[in-house]
């Protein structure tokens, strides 16, 4: 029952049936899995209504069930579930624009519960979302240094090709914005980097942005790219 009140949500929502889709998810889908004790298909429901929420500025109701979300995984001690849940919150407190807060949340609770439990991809995860939330707040220096310090070396520790890409682009995306003698040349020889293993291995969307910010910067990008 919850698994097609989820679907027939979801199923509303491309049809931009909103309300109709968060009625379903809140009358159908999460009573049942509350029953069953299901919170991760819970917190997953959840956040689907949260991101039409978010969408609508509807930004206490969002932080409302994400905070009721993350009570029931903290009486269950769910560290897992507590700390994507602790994401979530983050999440909309920065697109609320409480940036301070959601930097908050993500360094000194949500990242340690990872650190505690030995999730590395998780920490990668958490330590980009305080990057961005450093960066909102004009703090560019501790966000390039959470980004090529933390973040993109724990990603190559876990080899994971599409997320060190992406990494490298939102890290040469600062230096730019920073400006400082050498940055230039350093995010130059990101995106460079980038397009190459990109194009090896297939990743379009990288390859085009990395080539397209190339271009903006060299008036040609041939030569970079040669």
């Amino acid at each position: 029952v919850a698994l097609a009140a989820g679907l027939r949500a979801d199923i509303l929502m491309e049809q931009g049936r909103l309300d109709e889709a968060i009625f379903v998810l809140n009358d159908e889908a999460l009573p049942v899995l509350m029953a069953l004790g299901d919170l991760h298909a819970l917190a997953a429901s959840a956040r689907r209504i949260v991101r039409v929420h978010t969408s609508r500025r509807q930004f206490e109701e969002a932080l409302s069930l994400m905070r009721w979300v993350l009570g029931l995984f903290e009486a269950e001690d769910d560290e897992v579930g507590r700390g994507v849940t602790l994401i979530e919150i983050a999440d909309v407190l920065h697109a609320q624009g409480a940036f301070d807060e959601a930097a908050r949340l993500q360094r000194e609770v949500a990242l340690p519960i990872f650190q505690s439990i030995g999730d590395l991809h998780a920490q990668a995860l958490t330590l980009g979302r305080l990057a961005g939330a450093l960066h909102a707040q004009g703090r560019l220096d501790e966000a390039i240094q959470i980004r090529r310090e933390e973040e993109l070396p724990t990603y190559i520790a876990l080899g994971k090709t599409r997320d060190i890409c992406v990494a490298q682009i939102n890290l040469a995306q600062l230096l730019l914005r920073r400006g400082h003698p050498g940055d230039t040349p350093e995010a130059l020889t990101l995106f460079t980097t980038v397009y190459e293993r990109a194009v090896e291995l297939g990743y379009a969307r990288e390859a085009e942005h990395a080539r397209a910010v190339l271009h903006t910067l060299s008036g040609s990008d041939d030569e970079l790219l040669s």
